[in-house]
């Protein structure tokens, strides 16, 4: 797992300034775009009888009576009309992966907002509010994720777009760790305080740390770890080693009676061995 760090979530004003830079360049037009052109968008050959005086205002098309039809540059099928269905669906493309399907619904700015993050072990979204954001020149709306785990992703989306069917409305993601109960097995323990330091969350991670606290986390937060390894140290104390790609590796040690009763403090000792 990469350890990176991440951004808070946004406040409301931050979030009007994402929304109002965003809007001129990066959001696309409501309109529907050209439709099929009728028998009556250009001028009819000569028939018999005198043209209906409805054929005018069917150029073109009402777009709240006529649904969507798939483009180039449209998905088969229409593109989800609401903004929690809409982040979902965003969502589940960051999820699978897929450059191509997160350009259909994002814009640039919300994509490099999670190139960072991984989904970890393919964990479920739940979908937590929504939350409006109105201003001068733009509606949207916050829609508020986490998963069991308390992970948290904010999916931010122009109003307008969204209710037209139209692509990349998501104008800003924003990923985080929020708060969460003391894990209560030593690997999990060992996990939890990997993920806080890498996110910045230097007061999770003190609560799973020593009580002394500890240091040198500049040598290795930035660095990417892979499988932990768990040994018997003795004196009712687990070895957590965490080796890193790029070498030299972090050794935990943690009590495991108070880990497994989900006590803060349950890592005696953090050491980086270059």
């Amino acid at each position: 797992m990469k350890i990176r760090r991440m951004s808070t979530l946004l406040s409301g004003a931050a979030l009007m300034v994402a929304l109002g830079g965003c809007g001129a360049d990066e959001a696309p037009s409501t309109d529907p775009g050209p439709t099929a052109p009728t028998a009556s968008s250009e001028p009819a050959e000569p028939t018999t009888g005198t043209p209906s005086e409805s054929a005018e205002p069917t150029e073109p098309a009402d777009p709240t009576t006529q649904a969507p039809t798939a483009t180039e540059d449209q998905p088969d099928g229409d593109l989800p009309t609401s903004a929690t269905a809409y982040a979902d669906a965003f969502i589940q493309a960051w999820r699978g992966g897929d450059p191509a399907e997160m350009e259909q619904f994002a814009t640039d700015d919300a994509i490099h907002a999670l190139a960072g993050f991984t989904p970890w072990g393919g964990a479920e979204w739940l979908h937590v509010s929504n939350e409006p954001v109105d201003g001068a020149e733009i509606s949207g709306t916050m829609v508020h994720y986490r998963t069991a785990d308390n992970q948290l992703l904010t999916i931010s989306v122009d109003n307008a777009i969204v209710e037209a069917g139209g692509e990349r409305a998501v104008l800003m993601a924003d990923y985080s760790l929020g708060d969460y109960p003391v894990p209560d097995t030593v690997d999990d323990y060992a996990q939890a305080f990997l993920s806080a330091v890498g996110t910045d969350d230097t007061e999770f991670a003190l609560r799973l740390g020593p009580v002394d606290g500890f240091a040198s986390t500049e040598l290795w937060s930035h660095l990417t770890y892979g499988m932990i390894d768990v040994s018997d140290a003795g004196d009712g104390e687990a070895l957590v080693t965490v080796p890193f790609q790029e070498g030299g590796e972090l050794q935990l040690t943690i009590a495991v009676a108070a880990a497994e009763d989900a006590q803060p403090h349950a890592i005696t000792s953090v050491v980086f061995v270059e």
